[in-house]
């Protein structure tokens, strides 16, 4: 039980550039975490020691009570060089990317997640929401027709705030439902058809960088993936774009994506025979101008974590899949987001959420769960 267990509370920062490393593997004889995009992480263990890993450093691994004495974890970058050399074989990189897709499952299965959503206008949080639950997929990989009937999700928790703002000229954006999300975070393979490869290095033993940008025009990102040579399978996926879409316009409003970015880290459940999506950021821009012709920038993203293990558990379906997120109603457990490891609050969102108790009543709404 969580209760019982000691809250280790950590900081991960490069040794070299004393910055701190997102999205690090901390892994414990019987727990597991991410740190967050800040290099933190919170983790409930009673192991005697816990493991570091992360793409590019060199694992660390520290004795408990050692780590209780120091307030950071600092991880040694490896350094790797190797000219930039064009892929003229396709061959290759088909050979990666089939290798990736046949070793995902094909048949139903579920997995366990945890998602946090956060709407931020001009830089300023307005909406954020964590979830817990169970996916179960019937297959990996569907298509627009049909990811909408592809999904059904069990949730377990959620934890929710956000602010309304009563002003006309101020949009309530909304964000994706479950399905969609599960939908696009799997937009990761792309073919030499549409895309030139090269390798610019290796940043591993055996983690190799591949590139790829449009051929034609016809598509508007770019991206990279890391391959494990040793496995012939993508690791990591990263898919970005930067180009500017046509105005959407209503009500003398309007508004337009300025920018997205897709990251998706791939990983063997624990069997070693499947591969499945472990962790994926979906982030969005929006530029927003109103009818009196202010701009607002608006940042939405999505961090979801999926646990190391496929099962086959149905799961008791308790909400609609194709709902918008922020919309979903489920009453707030204190003691379950008091003791789990995954989505530790940053100091900007504890200070958001106990600042909607001195909201103006009259020019904004306060919405939470959070009694």
């Amino acid at each position: 039980m969580a209760y019982s267990q000691q809250k280790i509370i950590k900081t991960i920062v490069n040794q070299e550039t004393l910055l701190t490393v997102a999205h690090a593997d901390v892994v414990s004889n019987d727990g597991y975490t991410i740190a967050n995009s800040e290099g933190k992480f919170e983790l409930f263990t009673d192991s005697k020691k816990i493991k570091i890993r992360r793409i590019g450093y060199e694992d660390y691994e520290i004795l408990i009570e050692k780590l209780k004495k120091v307030d950071s974890i600092f991880l040694k970058e490896k350094h790797m060089e190797l000219h930039e050399v064009v892929l003229g074989n396709t061959m290759l990189i088909n050979k990666y990317l089939d290798s990736t897709i046949g070793k995902f499952p094909k048949t139903k299965h579920s997995e366990n997640f945890f998602l946090r959503a956060t709407l931020k206008k001009d830089n300023e949080l307005v909406k954020l929401i964590d979830i817990s639950g169970q996916l179960e997929r019937q297959k990996t990989f569907s298509s627009k027709k049909d990811y909408k009937k592809n999904c059904s999700f069990e949730i377990k928790n959620i934890r929710k705030a956000g602010v309304l703002d009563h002003s006309k000229n101020t949009p309530d954006f909304e964000m994706f439902s479950l399905s969609e999300l599960c939908y696009r975070i799997n937009f990761f393979i792309y073919r030499p058809k549409f895309f030139n490869y090269e390798y610019e290095s290796y940043i591993d033993e055996h983690i190799l960088k591949v590139n790829f940008t449009p051929k034609d025009g016809k598509k508007t990102f770019s991206g990279h993936y890391l391959i494990d040579t040793a496995s012939t399978t993508i690791i990591k996926a990263h898919i970005s774009s930067t180009t500017i879409s046509e105005f959407t316009k209503k009500n003398k409003n309007k508004w337009r994506t300025v920018g997205w970015h897709l990251d998706t880290r791939l990983a063997h459940e624990n069997s070693q025979n499947n591969m499945h999506v472990r962790h994926a950021i979906l982030t969005f821009d929006v530029e927003y101008i109103n009818k009196l012709g202010e701009t607002d920038l608006y940042h939405i993203r999505y961090d979801i974590h999926f646990d190391k293990k496929l099962h086959k558990v149905p799961v008791i379906e308790n909400i609609k899949a194709n709902k918008e997120i922020f919309t979903l109603d489920f009453d707030y457990n204190e003691a379950f987001w008091k003791n789990q490891n995954q989505l530790p609050l940053t100091k900007e969102m504890v200070d958001f959420i106990n600042g909607l108790d001195t909201l103006n009543q009259n020019e904004f709404q306060g919405i939470t769960n959070i009694k």
